[in-house]
């Protein structure tokens, strides 16, 4: 479930909205004692999206609603319950609620009132609840080519796939490039990713991760490191996703010219995506560091950065921009790598 358009009420709420309510609308009284109609999203923390006529999606504090009434069944879960249950609302007295559960195909016989503050949920996504998970996978690819006095090729391709559940979260994506210029092989490398983080609250989480990497024109023939450590998940919201993870990593590399070196690292990586509001397009970043404890002039970043714009039924078109630095690159190798790529992707 995405919502690609958000913004908090003002205290002066759009003029006219008590006029665009429908008689079959969600209704959200707020503390001013203005009205709100349209159709209820979804609700968590302190945020319930609202889809309005006149506004499109809109956000509204959770803590300034004193009165929620829905016109069908929604899917609701209290605060320290195990399970949701579907439950048409009513209005009850003020900062409260009447419940009427549905129970098999028939409605229960009495509603039950419980306090605003219980409803942790409204229309939880899978992994907001306690048995279920989202599963979510993207593909891209991009390519270059000239012809004429000079000819030249490029094709980066990259798939990812993530689990995320209320407990844990697993990532797994794998991303290649492969040019040549006039025949000529001139680039070449491969990356694998794979991380585990288990969620010890909703902002905290352990991770286990690892990789490997071929890039013969940084002359490293298989570079592989392995790691764990702790993370804060800073935001976590359908429109927003930010997260830093620090650990420690074990780093062993075949390199093409200087030999083998195993070494422990300090490690961290930084993920962030934001989706914009007006354009549904997507920024994010990427990076991920490894810095040699046994020798600290040695040090690892890589980053992918840009834009996706969703076209149609699941398609996007990206602007990435990738850059990998070597602080100590090995002898005759730039420190160094940049692409700047545009391409296609298909998420689902």
């Amino acid at each position: 479930m995405a919502f690609p358009k958000y913004f908090f009420v003002p205290g002066a709420l759009i003029a006219g909205a008590l006029f665009c309510t429908r008689a079959f609308a969600d209704t959200v009284v707020v503390r001013s004692g203005e009205q709100l109609g349209g159709r209820i999203l979804h609700k968590s923390g302190d945020t319930l999206v609202l889809q309005t006529d006149y506004a499109g999606e809109i956000r509204i504090q959770w803590s300034k609603i004193v009165s929620i009434e829905t016109a069908s069944p929604v899917v609701l879960q209290l605060d320290g319950a195990d399970n949701p249950f579907s439950a048409r609302l009513e209005a009850g007295n003020a900062e409260q609620v009447s419940v009427l559960r549905v129970e098999g195909a028939a409605w229960a016989e009495t509603p039950e009132t419980i306090p605003l503050a219980r409803v942790a949920y409204i229309n939880p996504l899978p992994e907001e609840t306690r048995n279920g998970v989202t599963y979510k996978g993207r593909a891209s690819l991009s390519v270059t080519k000239t012809e004429g006095n000079t000819r030249n090729e490029t094709i980066y391709a990259g798939t990812d796939f993530s689990a995320r559940a209320m407990a844990y979260r697993y990532e797994l994506s794998v991303k290649g490039t492969r040019g040549n210029e006039s025949d000529r092989l001139t680039n070449s490398n491969w990356l694998a990713n794979g991380n585990y983080d288990r969620f010890l609250d909703p902002k905290h989480f352990l991770y286990g991760r690892a990789s490997a990497e071929h890039d013969a024109f940084k002359g490293i023939d298989r570079r592989d490191m392995i790691g764990a450590g702790y993370g804060l998940q800073l935001v976590d919201t359908p429109q927003t996703q930010f997260s830093f993870r620090g650990g420690v990593d074990y780093v062993t590399a075949r390199h093409i010219v200087t030999g083998d070196e195993q070494y422990p690292s300090l490690g961290w990586g930084v993920k962030f995506s934001h989706r914009l509001e007006s354009y549904r397009a997507e920024l994010f970043h990427e990076q991920e560091g490894f810095w040699n404890v046994s020798d600290t002039s040695q040090i690892t970043l890589r980053t992918r950065s840009g834009l996706r714009v969703p076209l149609m039924a699941g398609v996007t078109s990206t602007a990435q921009l990738n850059i990998d630095w070597e602080r100590r690159p090995d002898p005759g190798r730039k420190p160094i790598d940049s692409m700047l790529l545009f391409g296609l992707g298909y998420e689902w």
